[in-house]
């Protein structure tokens, strides 16, 4: 297989295995299957968002906007929806009284938690349906990922929070998939 239809079979694979996982976590969630993870199901963007702050206590709305390519006022608006509903909170930065820091409430934190254990789970299982040769391939194929991953990294302008997980990520195996 050439680069360019590894790459498209690659692509396709990943945001297949990830749109599955969203969707069955979703349905458990809906279900009530995941303990901590609060009522309210949150978009992607929302997650993307919580995720962030977690990898960055503290970040502003601007650098938030800029690490998500999101407008600001589209960042705000999560920021503002997340808020009520206890997710964020806004600090105000002791070095600039009109700015704000976001910060991850305890319920934020819980919700997040819920949803990694649940993916775990999810995807822990799945892989005790494979092969142990298939199981194999998936480990040797996940620091290969990582470096792919940094290299696309390596060719943005705009840094991304992404790298931020990636990083959080290697020293917690468990918490991949989704």
């Amino acid at each position: 297989m050439d680069h360019a239809g590894l790459a498209d079979a690659l692509g396709a694979q990943l945001i297949g295995v990830r749109r599955v996982l969203r969707r069955r976590l979703r349905a458990d969630l809906l279900a009530g299957l995941i303990a901590g993870s609060g009522a309210t199901p949150l978009t992607g963007s929302q997650v993307e968002l919580l995720r962030l702050v977690e990898s960055a206590p503290g970040i502003g709305v601007g650098a938030a906007a800029q690490q998500l390519h999101l407008a600001g006022n589209s960042v705000s608006t999560l920021v503002n929806q997340l808020t009520e509903a206890g997710l964020l909170r806004r600090d105000t930065d002791p070095a600039d009284r009109r700015s704000a820091r976001l910060m991850l409430t305890p319920a934020a934190a819980v919700r997040l938690d819920a949803w990694r254990a649940a993916r775990v789970s999810l995807l822990a299982g799945a892989l005790g349906e494979l092969e142990d040769g298939e199981r194999d391939a998936l480990a040797a194929a996940v620091p290969v990922l990582a470096r792919l991953a940094g290299i696309i990294l390596a060719t943005d302008p705009q840094p991304s929070f992404l790298g931020h997980i990636a990083e959080r990520d290697e020293g917690d195996r468990d918490d991949s998939g989704g």
